[in-house]
């Protein structure tokens, strides 16, 4: 409402691997921090996005842990060694254009009156995105935001 035709852009690094976590503070304080090269190639990959100009960057460690049927959407765009690695890695994303969302509106009102309606409504969506039988790949084909964001490239694209 501030700032008309706002919108924040954010990219994502997506890599797998395993992490130890810790807690770091004092007293007073505390928060957890993460340690392991694969938190370093994700950050890394989420910094990346800005110079491949993408929103999201996903390792082939990644892309081998989704279905194939998922892994069909993701586009391989490069193969880097990242700093502080010496291990290559390909690089894939998943075109969707966010830009071809509409933002939808609602006043205070709208807002305040329905939160304890909408956070049950997220939950319900929540839970059937972790249902067993949920497939993310049909959802290309079913979800009207996916397909929105799809409508902007050429199916010979793909």
């Amino acid at each position: 409402q501030r700032l008309p035709n706002y919108r924040v852009e954010m990219g994502f690094g997506l890599h797998c691997g395993w992490a130890i976590e810790g807690a770091i503070g004092s007293d007073l304080k505390i928060d957890a921090s993460y340690l392991s090269p694969n938190v370093n190639v994700s950050s890394r990959l989420q910094a990346a996005t800005e110079q491949y100009n993408v929103w999201l960057l996903i390792s082939h460690f990644m892309v081998s842990l989704c279905s194939p049927e998922l892994a069909a959407h993701c586009r391989l765009i490069d193969h880097v060694t990242v700093k502080g690695s010496k291990q290559p890695i390909r690089l894939y994303t998943i075109d969707l254009d966010y830009l071809q969302l509409q933002v939808k509106k609602k006043t205070a009102v709208e807002m305040t009156k329905n939160r304890f309606k909408l956070r049950q409504l997220r939950e319900v969506r929540k839970n059937e995105k972790w249902a067993e039988d949920f497939s993310v790949s049909e959802a290309f084909n079913s979800d009207e935001d996916l397909i929105a964001m799809r409508a902007t490239y050429d199916p010979e694209f793909f």
